[in-house]
């Protein structure tokens, strides 16, 4: 009867997580509808996992991922807004380096790139070289701007 007991508690619990509308379900689908270019599709996942009172951990991966969906409905206004929310994760201030990259505001783009830089796991520091790299040739000179990301 305990083990029995103890199986029922752990499907409601796997439920409660991946089905039934919990975050991870909202969160894996969101991921699904974004790889196939579905951004509109993957914010309203998004928003559900945000309603579904994710853990902190992934409340920061939530809002990185609707910021990037706006990105690329080219909406980065909205995509900036939900970056600046997670701000103090090296992934949230790169991809917000990014956006003010690619909207032409090289002054921001910078300053949330030295930010990303001292938060970013070696995985990421390859992303970072490029965008360095972006940021020195849209500029022109190799001089004008520090290197970002010192390689080691």
């Amino acid at each position: 009867m305990k083990k029995f007991v103890f199986l029922v508690l752990c499907g409601l619990l796997f439920l409660s997580l991946t089905g039934c509308g919990g975050p991870i379900y909202h969160i894996t689908n969101g991921k699904g509808f974004y790889s196939e270019g579905n951004y509109k599709e993957a914010i309203k996942e998004y928003e559900e996992a945000l309603r579904s009172n994710p853990h902190p951990d992934w409340k920061w991966a939530i809002l990185n991922d609707m910021g990037m969906s706006y990105y690329r409905l080219g909406e980065f206004e909205t995509a900036s807004r939900y970056l600046h929310q997670c701000i103090g994760r090296g992934t949230c201030n790169y991809n917000l380096a990014f956006i003010y990259y690619a909207s032409g505001n090289v002054k921001d783009a910078y300053k949330y790139s030295l930010k990303a830089n001292s938060l970013l796991s070696n995985l990421e520091i390859e992303g970072a070289k490029q965008l360095n790299i972006n940021l020195r040739d849209y500029v022109g000179s190799m001089e004008s701007i520090p290197s970002l990301v010192e390689i080691p």
